[in-house]
């Protein structure tokens, strides 16, 4: 038969994967089954798969169709701006047809979670119609941020059957918390020499992806799967083998995510709390201009230009983080996954200003390459890597695809049940062969109209069918129940959650150090503003006393928010005869802003949990001022009483 001569059919029939599928104890019951049993028996089905008959309906359908180049759209979404590509392709070849890019208002997204969902449906569909995306037919790929992800790669014992479920099950569970949140799982095995696989897996909130594939069934998308954005932004990278292992570290607005790959692909990633934002505060504290001049500053000026005292801030404030983090993780990696990282990529829009990718690489002592996609650095065209990297991911095998599909996502089980209904009883209406029948393209027509009907569209209907009645029973045994637990299990949680809101019995005490400056030239985003207070007093009085005296003279002439630290930063004091001249500092800061940033540390440390366990910070003690090897900078040390429903152990890096 001609059609078992193409290669991709031979290799699709005799992969290893269809060959279990039929010997699966599931598939064996489908075709058990009494009703399936009677259709295959049908003398139109029979005379469907005689060789003459099958050769004649190959033919008709033009199989070769089956194969033709995909259009996919790779659209990467952050907080602050939206890329998408329109591309082509097939196998390992890529064409981008068309691409577009817009830049966000704050407040439409938030760390990856949509806060404005009609703006941003107005917006997203506007920048559509601006660049000729009408028709929304195409396959959509996006990327879900790593700040809502688990995303884990770890190595085990290559099983003879491809089996790791359990294997899965438990060091999921060994590292993300369940009782958390209900998480979806993805996860794709390699095999990687004789004896050991390696597994990868991608987990998340489910709420949170639910959300996303409703917005894009709203802008009338149907096919829509998301994938991790670290994993896209490394296929759009098109790196040579030999550069790894790699370290591909991406500066975002807010977070910079940070990720090792090996030939293997993804062995390690993290995050670190630091971005370009955090520049451009600098800047804009330093230079006391607008938000909206520093970020032209930034990214116009190279760093060697700025002031110098702006870059050491800049150093300690922002790279530092960076650098200490990626030489921290390289080390576990070569501790513990016998991976030495030798290469660096600097990617996002921060790394396009000057200076930047050279910093951290002086820092990391790591070779420095560049992508070799068609999207070159110190183009803007460099902007949509990462949504070229989505569009790539479309073009791998299926089993080579770390994505979630809206289908398994958004379907529910009624519809499911509809639609196996309907079609079986298409299929046993036309295997009985009535007079009157629907076709498979719903239209109802007698025999004779049948017959004049284009031999081509009936052949196509005909392979629809032998691929519904396979797919209806997998997609009833699997799909229908899973789904069904997923949702039981999000609506548990829900209600269990509104429950203890109301029932905040746990406390912990949590010790914070927060930095407080008191010179412009050291005002940085996660170091509270202050000010330094002089006072003299000549007394005769003890130095308790006069340090009271002192204090309620100054506390009288502090106004809100601000307020005046209990004891003095510095005591100076000169004896002369019987009286005594104290000079005492005062610490006066913001006290809005100290819980600020301790709401923000504890915040960041419970992120994964926020929405499955209730927690309120109830009161803020300023229990200690400290001076740093900087004299400008003091450090406040705080203990902070955190109520919760449920125990929790909040531990703030120092």
């Amino acid at each position: 038969m001609e059609l078992f001569k193409n290669e991709k059919i031979k290799q699709f029939f005799q992969g290893e994967k269809i060959k279990k599928l039929f010997q699966s104890e599931k598939i064996q019951k489908i075709f058990q089954n009494e009703k399936v049993k009677k259709i295959f028996q049908s003398e139109k089905i029979q005379r469907l798969f005689h060789s003459d008959a099958f050769n004649h309906v190959v033919q008709k359908a033009n199989i070769s169709t089956l194969f033709k180049a995909a259009n996919f759209l790779g659209i990467d979404i952050s907080d602050r701006s939206i890329e998408f590509v329109e591309t082509s392709g097939s196998g390992n070849n890529l064409a981008v047809l068309n691409k577009g890019r817009i830049v966000l208002p704050a407040g439409l997204i938030e760390r990856g979670i949509i806060k404005d969902r009609p703006t941003l449906l107005k917006v997203v569909n506007d920048l559509f119609a601006n660049n000729g995306i009408k028709n929304r037919s195409n396959t959509v790929f996006f990327g879900l941020p790593e700040s809502q992800l688990y995303t884990h790669t770890f190595s085990t014992e290559l099983h003879a059957k491809g089996e790791y479920d359990d294997i899965i099950d438990k060091e999921i569970r060994s590292i993300v918390p369940l009782d958390s949140f209900v998480p979806v799982f993805v996860s794709s095995a390699k095999k990687i020499n004789d004896t050991k696989a390696q597994i990868t897996t991608i987990s998340s909130e489910s709420s949170i992806i639910s959300d996303w594939f409703s917005f894009f069934k709203e802008l009338g998308f149907q096919k829509v799967f998301a994938s991790s954005e670290t994993l896209a932004l490394f296929e759009g990278l098109y790196l040579k083998k030999e550069v790894f292992p790699v370290c591909v570290v991406d500066i975002g607005s807010i977070i910079t995510n940070c990720s090792f790959f090996d030939v293997n692909g993804l062995q390690f990633s993290f995050s670190v709390n630091v971005g370009g934002d955090t520049l451009t505060k600098i800047i804009s504290d330093t230079e006391k201009i607008s938000i909206e001049e520093a970020e032209k500053k930034k990214n116009s000026t190279p760093l060697d230009k700025l002031d110098p005292k702006m870059v050491e801030i800049m150093k300690k404030t922002c790279f530092d983080k960076i650098t200490s983090a990626i030489k921290e993780a390289a080390s576990f990696c070569a501790r513990k996954k016998e991976l030495t990282i030798k290469s660096l990529v600097v990617v996002g829009g921060t790394s396009e200003v000057p200076g930047v990718a050279e910093h951290i690489q002086k820092y990391t002592y790591l070779d420095i390459v560049e992508p070799e996609g068609p999207f070159k650095r110190g183009t803007t065209d460099f902007l949509f890597v990462e949504a070229v990297g989505l569009a790539r991911i479309g073009l791998k095998k299926k089993e080579d695809q770390l994505v979630i599909s809206s289908d398994d996502f958004l379907k529910n089980e009624k519809k499911i049940r509809v639609e196996s209904s309907g079609v079986e009883k298409e299929i046993l209406e036309t295997s009985q062969g009535e007079t009157t029948k629907e076709t498979f393209t719903g239209k109802d027509s007698s025999e004779e109209e049948a017959e004049e009907e284009d031999e081509s569209a009936k052949a196509h209907r005909q392979l629809l069918v032998l691929g519904s009645i396979l797919a209806i029973g997998l997609t009833v045994v699997g799909g229908s129940y899973f789904y069904t637990q997923k949702q039981n299990q999000t609506i548990k949680a829900q209600k269990v959650f509104e429950q203890k809101k109301n029932n905040m019995v746990e406390m912990q005490i949590v010790e914070i150090a927060i930095p407080v400056a008191v010179q412009a030239d050291n005002y940085a985003q996660d170091r509270v503003k202050g000010r330094i207070i002089e006072d003299s007093i000549t007394t005769d009085k003890t130095l308790k006393e006069a340090k009271n005296l002192s204090f309620e003279k100054i506390n009288g002439g502090v106004a809100k928010p601000e307020i005046l630290f209990s004891e003095p930063a510095r005591v100076v004091s000169i004896k002369e005869n019987t009286k005594t001249t104290y000079t005492f500092s005062w610490l006066a800061y913001d006290d809005d802003s100290i819980r600020g940033l301790v709401t923000g540390k504890i915040d960041l440390v419970l992120v994964k949990i926020k929405d499955t366990i209730p927690y309120k910070i109830d009161t803020i003690e300023k229990t200690k001022l400290a001076t740093t090897t900087n004299p400008n900078v003091y450090m406040l040390s705080t203990k902070t009483t955190v109520l919760s429903s449920d125990p929790l152990t909040i531990v703030i890096p120092q």
